[in-house]
């Protein structure tokens, strides 16, 4: 099947939403602009100044691809290659006042409009003023504190980083307040790459079709698997950039662009066409319900979450050994239970391929460690193109799961991403359009020991210290995508995956007398439901904007009447 893709407006786009920053410094600054006509004025020159500052999808792009090329070659992190970059986001109540209240509301999405603070309730967050999670204690986000614009400043050198923020800084309009101020870093060796659990981040992210306008024009997402198969071609190749890495249409992230079918992963939907009588010329074209000047734009979502590690420790550890005293679980560990709770061992691999025990050479083979279904026996791997060199897949596929015995139906992965489970939304293809990008980064020191042990010399004072995860996701749909993921999948009890429980690492639950739980079971055994007492991530700041394209930012936000 010819599969057409659009060629992407890289110049346009932002960098971090379809390229990815990925790298191990970064900032974010949360802004107030002033409310009044004459100071909103004041700022649209700034806006104007800044943009051709902000970094494209059309450089990051490049970069991401010289830094792999050349790590390829090498064999190890090349040395010397760095880069400093800058993207920028606006609130709906931002966009009202550099635009009009009118055209915000052309966006269909209610969440953004309303804004995190207001439906972070939805979320599952608390509603008790005097929880930790709730807005009011937020560090920003919750009232008298919600930001209007968020800048992020991302570089591979902590120097540069920190003179692009004086440069920024010393520029800025005086009457624009800063009103947080949050580091973010990659976590220092053995936890580089791994959030503050100790577990792998970012190792399941999905493709994006569509083209760079380079001559000839290129994917953005490379295509690793071999078209040219003897005897005849993979059916599944035009569906996946490589194993495990389904192709997503741009629409699903950036507007303006054709979006993902929940009927057909190779194909976008029906044109949504306003006027019957009037069809556009594209006949996959997509009338996005937002404004003109939002296409080459997107959602941003920023949490800040806190991580009580101790307590995420104490409770795998608790329920380990209680677990391990019940049949089908001797020998349980805090490890193997906790990679239960996530789907994957803490090096990354994915259990439903190494069920029992952590396999470091699946985690380390990138073509191998996303290659996995949870319902059906995984057919044979794909046969990627014989330019890469590689040797083959030759781990062990995983088997029809469909009693969730090897990873529990609420681990987190198979809660966010149930792959080929049929959800009650329908066919597992409506999956692929819950999708987000993720673009998180820890902040905060490392807390000593790991899942199985503490360090031998205690640190009661680095327990209080404050750590977490910068989470942040790009989409064209709040309320379909990351918040659908949140409430409909990660906080219920029952979905996607049946009776399973709660996400134990994300779920939420703020029902009356509501008590968090996750069911696990072994074969040929009833399931074991294990109580969850304590949340160990807790929501303490962010908000809802919204990231322009470069021309929007200069034509739109920054023009001067």
């Amino acid at each position: 099947m010819d599969i057409q893709e659009e060629t992407l407006e890289a110049e346009e786009i932002q960098g971090n939403i379809l390229g990815g920053f990925n790298k191990d410094f970064q900032a974010f600054l949360f802004l107030r602009l002033p409310a009044t006509p004459p100071g909103v004025a004041s700022v649209r020159p700034w806006l104007r100044q800044l943009a051709p500052q902000v970094s494209t999808l059309a450089e990051v792009a490049h970069f991401n691809g010289l830094y792999k090329s050349m790590r390829r070659r090498l064999g190890f992190e090349p040395k010397g290659l760095v880069a400093t970059w800058m993207n920028l986001a606006f609130s709906a109540a931002a966009l009202r006042s550099l635009t009009s209240p009118a055209e915000v509301e052309q966006f269909a999405d209610q969440h953004f409009k309303d804004g995190l603070q207001t439906r972070s309730g939805d979320l599952g967050d608390p509603t008790d003023a005097a929880a930790e999670g709730h807005p009011d204690r937020w560090v920003v986000g919750g009232p008298g504190l919600e930001a209007d614009m968020l800048i992020i400043v991302a570089s591979d050198s902590p120097d540069l980083l920190a003179s692009r923020l004086d440069e920024l800084k010393s520029t800025m309009p005086s009457s624009i307040e800063i009103l947080w101020e949050q580091p973010g870093q990659t976590l220092e060796s053995p936890l580089v790459g791994h959030e503050h659990f100790g577990f792998n981040d970012g190792v399941s992210q999905p493709g994006i079709r569509g083209l760079l306008q380079t001559i000839p024009p290129v994917p953005l997402t490379p295509r690793l698997i071999d078209p040219q198969q003897s005897p005849q071609p993979d059916p599944r190749q035009p569906e996946y950039a490589a194993p495990g890495r389904p192709l997503i249409w741009p629409g699903q992230f950036v507007f303006g662009y054709r979006r993902q079918s929940i009927d057909d992963p190779r194909k976008p939907p029906a044109a949504l066409v306003p006027d019957p009588t009037n069809p556009p010329a594209d006949p996959f074209a997509l009338a996005d319900a937002c404004p003109a000047w939002a296409r080459n734009g997107s959602f941003l979502v920023l949490r800040r979450l806190r991580q009580d590690v101790p307590a995420f420790r104490a409770f795998v550890r608790a329920a380990a050994a209680t677990l391990a005293g019940t049949p089908g679980f001797s020998g349980m560990t805090a490890t193997r239970f906790a990679s239960m709770c996530v789907g994957r061992w803490p090096s990354g691999s994915p259990i439903m391929r190494s069920p029992t025990t952590e396999n470091l050479a699946l985690a380390a083979d990138p073509h191998a460690d996303n290659y996995f279904q949870f319902v059906r026996d995984s057919p044979p791997p794909l046969v990627l193109s014989p330019d890469l060199g590689y040797a083959g897949d030759t781990f062990p596929l995983s088997r029809l799961d469909d009693k969730g015995v090897i990873c529990p139906f609420s681990a987190h992965i198979r809660k966010v991403n149930p792959r080929d489970t049929i959800t009650e939304q329908g066919s597992f293809v409506d999956t692929l359009t819950r999708l987000v990008l993720r673009r998180g980064i820890p902040y905060g020191p490392a807390y000593p020991g790991d899942l199985d042990r503490d360090d031998p010399s205690p640190h009661p004072e680095l327990a209080a210290v404050d750590r977490g995860l910068i989470f942040v996701c790009y989409q064209t749909s709040i309320e379909e995508q990351f918040a659908f993921l949140q409430t409909s999948w990660a906080n219920d009890t029952k979905h996607p995956n049946g009776q399973g429980g709660h996400d134990p690492i994300i779920g939420q639950d703020r029902s009356a007398g509501g008590a968090r739980f996750l069911r696990v079971r072994a074969a040929d055994q009833p399931s074991q439901t294990v109580s969850v007492p304590t949340d160990w991530v807790i929501p303490t700041g962010g908000g809802y904007f919204f990231s322009p394209s470069i021309s929007t930012l200069v034509n739109v936000l920054g023009a001067v009447s």
